[in-house]
């Protein structure tokens, strides 16, 4: 059995179609071509920043602030206005609960550019340790932003995530949305999230210089993954695992379990889809919370029950990684792979736990040259 290598091009198990192999592991414009921007020499304009009734923006301004929302029944129509957070306003847009029940928001028509660390975030600002302590988990669900649309919308140059669903942000929906040149993830679903909607939208370049992903589902279950083309993102398209505590973080109690993943593109990409992607990554300079199951190295990475079925993988170094237990891959149409369609395998659990990944079905795929 050859050792193990990360999946990284000229580093990878060859085969192609169904490769049962020992490699696997690893880390972590207008929007939709319909919504107008600034020209480059718009005006700068302002508006209040705390956003508590419906508000459309100046399609021919650069805002060069952030917004925050903070109240339900609200629209923030930017109108193709730019939002440009010039390397220094963290944040472009805010959907911020302050721990009270915050729904049907609408953010839509905006293009922002430039923000240090996230273009839109949609949460509850403040400490989650001390809510984790005073509220019950459906409490904070409850308190959690839910039924958010952030449609027709770009995010460009974020310093870390473009959008970032924060933890225990339900239901929400991100539909033809563009997100490019992300330093992080293009967009980032946090621990307990749980039942939201990525659709119809386009993630390119993302991840870079910080070997990232263009979605990351990191401890969130039951999202619809849809409709969407994927292209040259730095580690792979979509990455689903369980944090493992680093850095003493809150432990994560959900697993990355019962997402579908149906109908996308993926285009010139290291990794399509990455189930279980910190299974076979050794994590030992981590810091991690959870407990090691070999040599402070390698930790448990939970992500099961998910559907992968009728996407198209082309041109891809590997189309499907799959790491954990009881997942589909059904229907896709895989074409021109580098090294393999489907590489499943856990090397370092199945030698030190004696548990290689199992429950895997794999059927009704078409694997073109």
């Amino acid at each position: 059995m050859p050792a193990w290598k990360p999946p990284f091009p000229a580093s990878l198990c060859s085969g192609i179609a169904l490769a049962l192999a020992a490699c696997g592991g690893g880390g972590d414009g207008p929007a939709s071509g319909n919504t107008p921007s600034a020209a480059p020499d718009a005006p700068a304009c302002a508006s209040p920043a705390e956003v508590t009734a419906d508000t459309v923006l100046d399609g021919a301004c650069v805002y060069k602030q952030a917004f925050t929302i903070t109240r339900s029944d609200v629209t923030l129509d930017c109108n193709g206005a730019t939002i440009d957070g010039r390397g220094t306003d963290a944040r472009g847009i805010y959907v911020d609960s302050r721990g009270n029940a915050l729904r049907n928001v609408t953010i839509r028509n905006c293009h922002l550019k430039n923000q240090a660390s996230v273009g839109i975030a949609i949460g509850w600002s403040g400490s989650l340790a001390a809510r984790l302590l005073a509220y019950s988990r459906d409490e904070i669900y409850a308190r959690t932003p839910q039924q958010v649309l952030i449609e027709n919308a770009s995010v460009d140059g974020a310093g870390n995530a473009g959008i970032y669903l924060e933890t225990y942000a339900s239901g929400n929906t991100l539909s033809h949305v563009t997100v490019t040149n992300s330093r992080g993830p293009g967009v980032y679903l946090d621990a307990s999230t749980r039942g939201n909607r990525i659709v119809n939208s386009t993630f390119t370049g993302n991840g870079l210089p910080r070997t990232r992903e263009a979605i990351a589902i990191d401890s969130s279950a039951g999202n619809t993954i849809a409709g969407n083309k994927f292209g040259g993102n730095a580690l792979a398209a979509i990455t689903l695992y369980k944090n493992c505590g680093e850095n003493q973080g809150p432990a994560r109690w959900q697993h990355s379990d019962g997402n579908l993943i149906q109908d996308n593109d993926f285009a010139a990409e290291n990794v399509g889809v990455w189930i279980a992607s910190r299974q076979s990554r050794d994590l030992s300079n981590w810091n991690c919370g959870d407990p090691s199951y070999y040599a402070g190295r390698y930790f448990l990475d939970y992500a099961q029950d998910n559907q992968v079925i009728s996407n198209r993988f082309s041109n891809v170094w590997q189309g499907v990684v799959v790491e954990d237990d009881n997942n589909t891959v059904s229907g896709n149409t895989f074409s021109g792979a580098r090294s393999a369609d489907i590489v499943t395998g856990a090397q370092y659990r199945a030698m030190y736990l004696g548990r290689p990944v199992s429950g895997l079905i794999a059927q009704d795929n078409t694997y073109l040259p």
